[in-house]
Order: C-alpha cells, then sequence, then structure tokens
C-alpha cells in the first residue's frame, strides 16, 4: 500500500523515473550528443529505481525516508564529484562510465530532494521524522 509521505512520493517517482532512464539507455545509447548512457550508468539507474519503487511500497516502517537520506547524500555527492572529474578520477575509465553535466545537473536535482524528502518531516513543527508513537 503505497503511503502519502514526501519520502514515498519521492521514492516512487524517482525510483520510476530512474527505471525509465536506465531501461532507455540501453535503446538509446546517444540521446542526441547531450548524454551518453553507458551500461554501468543504465544498471545502476534500474538497480536504484528498483530499490527506490520497493521501498515506496514496502510496509517497513522508515525504509522510505531511510532509502531518501540515503540516495539523496549519494547523489548530491556524485553530482559534485561529477562536475570536478567527469571519469571520477580515473573510476569512470576503467568501468566504462562518463558524467556528463546534464547528468551532474539530475544527480543534484534529484539527490537534492532525496535529502528534502527524507529529512523534511523531522524539520515540521511537531514533526519527529520517523518516531513511533
Amino acid at each position: 500500500m503505497l503511503r502519502k509521505d514526501t519520502a514515498s512520493t519521492y521514492c516512487l517517482v524517482s525510483g520510476t523515473a530512474l527505471i525509465v532512464i536506465g531501461a532507455a539507455g540501453f535503446f538509446l545509447p546517444d540521446l542526441s550528443g547531450a548524454v551518453e548512457f553507458d551500461r554501468a550508468h543504465n544498471l545502476f539507474h534500474l538497480i536504484a529505481g528498483a530499490l527506490a519503487v520497493y521501498a515506496a511500497l514496502s510496509e517497513k516502517e522508515g525504509l522510505a525516508t531511510w532509502y531518501a537520506q540515503g540516495s539523496g547524500a549519494v547523489y548530491v555527492l556524485v553530482a559534485i564529484a561529477g562536475y570536478v572529474s567527469p571519469t571520477l578520477w580515473g573510476i569512470g575509465d576503467a568501468t566504462g562510465l562518463r558524467l556528463e553535466l546534464a547528468e551532474d545537473i539530475f544527480h543534484l536535482i534529484v539527490g537534492g530532494w532525496g535529502l528534502y524528502a527524507g529529512f523534511a518531516q523531522s524539520l515540521l513543527p511537531g514533526g519527529c521524522g520517523g518516531c513511533r508513537g
């Protein structure tokens, strides 16, 4: 059953988008020269998307919040690292992964939204995030 909290919405929407992007990357490996989809990145998007959708639909208390916080932090860090070093300091050369500016922007947006969705409830007046009561 889908909860209507911010973290669950983030997980469902971002997870679906990541699955679509990951699958599309196999069929459209070069999107008008703006973004080059590589296999490693496609697989990561498919796995991250599936985990996000699972977190959104899971009945486990706090899983969507935890996923939003964790993935948000990872995506923001990847956006910054990709902007500074598109090959992630040589790791991309070994794995075939290269991050373009469009991907950095996407990662920054998804990461920022994840951080907001994961921590917003605890920042609201009277909110305590994952408190049980």
